[in-house]
């Protein structure tokens, strides 16, 4: 992940401290800071189908099963 746009999240408050950390030491997933930056705009996609494969694909739920 860019620091750039780690800083800019920070900075806007679309992430706190402790995802900030955990982006720049193990990067992160597309789709989750994707759907964070458009705060909810899906901009065409059907918004249930994006609310279950985020559900699906989210990086505490694959850490939990590690």
């Amino acid at each position: 992940m860019r620091q750039e746009r780690a800083d800019a999240l920070l900075k806007n408050g679309s992430i706190t401290e402790n995802q900030f950390q955990e982006f720049m030491s193990n990067g992160a997933i597309g789709s989750h800071l994707e759907n964070l930056q458009r705060k909810g705009g899906f901009k065409g996609f059907n918004q249930h189908a994006v609310s279950l494969i985020i559900a699906e694909t989210d990086p505490r739920k694959q850490q939990a099963h590690a």
